[in-house]
């Protein structure tokens, strides 16, 4: 008489619907820490853009930037004392060609005034 040791089809197939519906109910707890994280990371960078702005001002003779921008990637084009203050240098998050890393816009009054648009 032989012995068969293994597990039957009907097994198997029990064990792998058990997994699938853990992965679905994980897969759901996840996407809600993805995007809380997306969103906590933007509110932070625009703090980090503000400060740096701010910071800016601070060392500019005239206290204000040289022109209002709309829709900004470029932080290379965001100046101060006309044109030899540039917010990419008071900035760690920013490529060396100066542009913003996570795809925001940015928007800028001549006071030091910034607002964020986020990526879709």
């Amino acid at each position: 008489m032989t012995s068969n040791r293994g597990f039957t089809l009907v097994e198997l197939l029990v064990v792998v619907a058990i997994l699938a519906a853990l992965l679905a109910v994980a897969g759901v707890f996840f996407g809600r820490y993805i995007g809380t994280g997306e969103e906590e990371a933007y509110a932070t960078e625009l703090q980090d853009v503000q400060t740096a702005v701010t910071a800016m001002l601070k060392d500019s003779s005239a206290q204000r930037l040289d022109s209002a921008q709309t829709g900004i990637h470029d932080m290379d084009l965001v100046t101060a004392d006309n044109g030899t203050l540039l917010l990419s240098n008071y900035l760690y998050n920013v490529g060396e060609d100066g542009f913003i890393l996570s795809g925001c816009e940015y928007s800028f009054t001549i006071d030091g005034k910034v607002t964020q648009q986020t990526p879709p």
